[in-house]
């Protein structure tokens, strides 16, 4: 009876050991939740912007999110012609509705290479493109050592048409990625998510092409829940010299580092829909006043 009892403690040890392992919450810290809808992947494959090899060369932990950069080996799919990307890496829940599945966004290895399935994001406020994986999160390290993923803990085969002997292949899954995307119907589906912005930071450009040019003061700020590098600002208007913006106080998102409170500034802006909210109009839309009057030379 004595040896059955170490055996079966024995077996329990390397159950909780085994489970441990495979953690996908395991010394996490979680500041916020997202429930997703169930995708295969290849529905994954086929929801991305953009699929590329890439080896992991750094990574910035911020407040909210870890920042990894990637070298791009090369790319199956998207438009982009970057040489590097940055893929967020957000420090929340995820759930899949339906299904009873809680993981978190997986973490990369600096100098190692993974298959990444991302979901391309264009904003003025970032000085490159963000990249986010698709909704599945799958894990795809080319080092033919750890275990691809999908859903944080989940065998790709069984959430795919790939044989489990294949899924466990990084070649195979690489292979039979490049298949899909070839026979998608969606292959050249959305190209980024994110508002437009003017590209161009030539001053006449942005000036000419704005909708709102104004003069004002940033009273007040307060933090934007959804990243570590923009706030929400109240801003007095002193003087519009382009679009009516109707009334003298209006609210703008601005980056943290980009002004300062009870100073006056030029700023081209963008209006957000038909709120009082507004954003910059492009990655160079924030003026001294000492150059309104090459400023008013642009504005009809």
């Amino acid at each position: 009876m004595k040896r059955i009892f170490i055996i079966a403690v024995l077996l329990l040890a390397l159950t909780l050991s085994a489970c441990s392992q495979y953690d996908p919450l395991k010394g996490k810290e979680i500041t916020g939740s997202e429930t997703v809808m169930y995708h295969s992947f290849e529905k994954s494959i086929d929801n991305a912007t953009n699929i590329l090899k890439g080896k992991c060369v750094s990574a910035q932990n911020n407040k909210r999110e870890v920042i990894y950069e990637f070298d791009v080996v090369e790319q199956y799919k998207g438009d982009t012609t970057a040489k590097k990307i940055y893929v967020e890496s957000e420090r929340i829940l995820v759930g899949v509705a339906d299904k009873n599945y809680s993981f978190t966004d997986p973490d990369y290895s600096v100098g190692e290479e993974y298959l990444l399935l991302l979901a391309r994001h264009i904003s003025v406020y970032y000085d490159n493109d963000i990249y986010h994986l698709v909704s599945s999160r799958p894990y795809i390290p080319l080092n033919g050592e750890e275990k691809i993923v999908i859903y944080g803990n989940e065998r790709l085969s069984g959430h795919s048409e790939l044989s489990f002997f294949k899924s466990q292949k990084p070649e195979k899954v690489i292979e039979y990625t490049k298949n899909v995307i070839s026979n998608s119907q969606n292959a050249d589906g959305v190209e980024y998510y994110g508002d437009p912005y003017i590209e161009s930071t030539d001053l006449e450009d942005v000036v000419s092409k704005s909708e709102y040019v104004v003069k004002l003061i940033p009273t007040s700020k307060k933090d934007n829940p959804s990243n570590s590098v923009t706030g929400y600002y109240v801003c007095s208007v002193v003087e519009t010299y382009k679009g009516d913006t109707e009334t003298n106080e209006i609210m703008v998102e601005l980056r943290l580092d980009s002004v300062k409170l009870k100073q006056e500034y030029i700023i081209a802006l963008s209006r957000i829909s038909d709120s009082n909210s507004y954003r910059i109009s492009s990655k160079n839309s924030i003026y001294d006043t000492s150059e309104l009057d090459t400023i008013l030379q642009y504005i009809d």
